[in-house]
């Protein structure tokens, strides 16, 4: 398909659209996509596409649409291409290093957030990635200290320089839980989006995920699906505050295992919350008061 410079914006929007279908999973995706690689590349608004708005577009902008399309034909994420993705209203520079953030996980942050906590908490995100949950926390409860870990050294680049971006006092540091223990000190928080997609789901995932998101941010043995769970519990009861909270993301389809297996470690008032898709999407649980 050839673009020219000058376009009205509904016609360029129509083009784009068309161009991207084969690529998106419905209709309301392809339009999606289309408005904002277009807001990205030339600030055209969804209004400007309604009132067929003239564009001019620059050289370079032609370019990087055309490239744009390119990578949307080979089902690369559009967040990768435009090194951004959103997450409860603030945008995160993203890269094939680390996940793109989920609506389902600004769920749990957004729980997270609604608990009473103490003032000046203490944080700890276990496998930090963009950092999107941990400085979401720290930029919403400005006075929590919170300490993000991960194994990926460029995951804490990215999440570092979101941080500064966003104007969040986090700090990160390198941890890899299968292999050392979390930092040693008393936290009233722990929270973790841990990989937990069995290699048997694989059939059943976008070609998006399987070729462009990193593998091990996802995937978990079928032999041992709740490894990072149940190391990440097991350190929590030692490291976290009486009557500190732990949230953990899940499987969908190992609620009541994951359940279990938290209450093994010790917790109390341990409950399998539901996404807004009626599916079990996180874990609570609190560290019983010490005597």
């Amino acid at each position: 398909m050839v673009y020219s410079h000058c376009k009205s914006a509904k016609s360029l929007w129509n083009a784009v659209r068309t161009q991207v279908s084969s690529s998106a999973a419905s209709p309301q995706e392809s339009a999606a996509i289309a408005q904002a690689l277009l807001e990205h590349i030339c600030g055209l608004s969804s209004v400007d596409t309604v009132v067929d708005k003239f564009c001019v577009l620059r050289t370079e902008q032609l370019a990087f649409l055309k490239k744009a399309l390119e990578r949307l034909s080979r089902h690369e994420p559009l967040q990768y291409i435009l090194e951004k993705a959103y997450f409860l209203g603030r945008p995160f520079k993203v890269n094939p290093t680390v996940l793109i953030p989920r609506p389902e996980t600004e769920e749990m942050v957004a729980a997270i957030l609604s608990e009473i906590l103490p003032e000046q908490s203490s944080v700890l995100d276990v496998g930090t990635g963009s950092g999107c949950i941990a400085i979401t926390l720290q930029c919403e409860r400005s006075d929590a200290c919170v300490l993000g870990v991960d194994s990926c050294t460029k995951a804490l680049q990215l999440a570092s320089q979101n941080g500064r971006s966003l104007g969040a006092k986090v700090v990160w540091q390198r941890c890899d839980v299968l292999a050392e223990a979390l930092p040693d000190q008393k936290w009233h928080v722990v929270v973790s989006n841990p990989p937990y997609v069995l290699s048997a789901e694989k059939e059943n995932m976008s070609p998006r995920v399987l070729n462009h998101e990193p593998s091990t941010a996802i995937f978990v043995p079928d032999e041992d699906p709740l490894l990072f769970h149940r190391i990440i519990a097991l350190q929590a009861m030692d490291r976290l505050h009486s009557e500190g909270k732990l949230y953990m993301e899940i499987n969908e389809t190992l609620g009541k295992e994951t359940a279990l297996l938290v209450v093994g470690a010790g917790f109390s008032e341990v409950e399998v919350k539901k996404d807004l898709h009626g599916k079990d999407r996180w874990i609570r649980a609190v560290r019983p008061t010490v005597c």
